[in-house]
């Protein structure tokens, strides 16, 4: 996922209702809907769902949603983690000098063998 730009249009595919409203409080701020500021979009959607829930609704209605955005934040940070452990190794591996300055249990080295 290429977040935030994949995720914004997966919620708007997935949960048309709080969209809905979300995208009218983002109107209100800030004028014409615009992919290119996706990211700003999730700030609105954060009102939509507060205004709902100060309204009485229970926060169970909004659970998939919940679920999603977790989900799809957890796969993008193994995603992000994994190829930043990645360039790291490719970069020091032949940097024999950078090796012996880390300590024998720094966590990039214990998890190494998971990325080579």
């Amino acid at each position: 996922m290429e977040a935030p730009l994949d995720l914004y249009n997966l919620v708007r595919l997935n949960f048309p209702e709080i969209t809905a409203k979300a995208d009218r409080e983002y109107i209100r701020l800030w004028g014409e809907l615009d992919s290119e500021f996706a990211y700003s979009w999730f700030g609105s959607l954060a009102n939509a769902l507060n205004a709902e829930m100060c309204k009485g609704t229970n926060y169970e209605s909004h659970t998939k949603l919940f679920i999603f955005i977790s989900n799809s934040l957890e796969i993008a940070q193994k995603r992000f983690i994994t190829a930043l452990m990645f360039r790291l190794l490719k970069t020091c591996s032949g940097r024999s000098q950078a090796k012996k300055q880390l300590p024998t249990g720094t966590p990039c080295l214990n998890h190494s063998k998971n990325f080579i």
